[in-house]
């Protein structure tokens, strides 16, 4: 597990999520930043540190404080895709934020995740939160159920922020020390971002191999037009469009020396395929497998030879 730094939070957190997500990467900048930029402006060592995501299909971002309370956004969103067991790989960290410069940077520093072993952690350990702390346009501050909120006489137009509010505060900041505690005890690789993107992009080429050659297993004929290769579509959550460096890692995984990514007249998406050659020789029985096949052949016959014996024997006793 890697650690990043005093680096650039934003800016680095984009390289990040480059390498992994496909759809809504504006979130980065229209959403999350403001969490970032809330945690850098707070008071409060508890709003410094927040919890991020990256899927296919966007970012999560919220403040570790909220996560830790159950039935807020912050913890569902975060639990959504290790409770629903998504297959989506999903690159976590926890970002502690320092400061902020004058040119508007956010530095702080980056810690890699386990995310499904933290999810399941924070879903076992978040303490029980019933109330908001509401803060109106014109000043007034109070603390409701959040039941009352909800479903009573508040007009959300007056309202200027909210703020979960645990039943056990000190609970809550036990566990937050807690959290602490155990990212400074981590035996963490201190890195730059550049080998920590690299890693992540390898290792995304590796699933993506290991992903074609098992879904080029399941093909029992050549599926091209031509009838002369097998072909399988790249995924588009490894890339919509992959770029030269990323075919260059996908081609060092797989096990085919034949292959090409192609597109297809009769398909949308591009395709990796393989000679149909190839694929014959990888699957071609080896020699000890014909041995033995023949070997059970040899086996099935004479059995049914001796069977064939015994009944006419039997017919002449009669």
């Amino acid at each position: 597990m890697d650690k990043i730094t005093d680096t650039n939070i934003v800016e680095t957190l984009r390289d990040i999520m480059d390498t992994n997500t496909v759809y809504y990467k504006t979130d980065l900048t229209n959403i999350d930043n403001d969490h970032f930029i809330k945690a850098a402006h707070s008071g409060d060592i508890y709003d410094k540190t927040l919890l991020w995501l990256s899927y296919q299909g966007g970012t999560v971002c919220s403040d570790e404080r909220n996560i830790f309370q159950q039935n807020t956004y912050g913890h569902n969103s975060w639990c959504f895709y290790h409770e629903q067991q998504a297959r989506d790989r999903i690159l976590a960290y926890a970002v502690e934020v320092k400061s902020i410069e004058k040119n508007g940077y956010i530095i702080g520093d980056i810690y890699e995740l386990d995310y499904h072993k933290h999810a399941e952690f924070v879903r076992q350990n978040a303490v029980a939160s019933d109330y908001l702390t509401v803060t109106f346009k014109n000043g007034d501050i109070q603390k409701v159920l959040k039941s009352d909120f909800h479903y009573g006489n508040f007009h959300m137009s007056d309202v200027a922020d909210t703020r979960s509010e645990p039943n056990d505060p000190v609970a809550l900041n036990a566990l937050l020390e807690q959290e602490y505690e155990k990212r400074l005890a981590e035996p963490y690789n201190m890195v730059y971002c550049y080998p920590h993107t690299e890693r992540l992009k390898a290792e995304h080429a590796q699933h993506e191999a290991a992903r074609i050659v098992a879904e080029i297993n399941k093909i029992p004929q050549p599926n091209t037009p031509d009838k002369k290769m097998y072909r399988v579509e790249i995924s588009p959550y490894y890339s919509a469009n992959p770029s030269h460096d990323e075919l260059k890692l996908l081609f060092k995984e797989v096990p085919y020396k034949t292959m090409k990514i192609c597109k297809f007249r009769d398909r949308a998406g591009t395709y990796a395929a393989v000679d149909k050659s190839e694929i014959s020789k990888i699957r071609k029985p080896s020699l000890l497998d014909e041995v033995k096949q023949k070997a059970a052949e040899i086996k099935q016959s004479q059995s049914v030879e001796n069977m064939g014996k015994v009944k006419k024997k039997t017919e002449r006793e009669v």
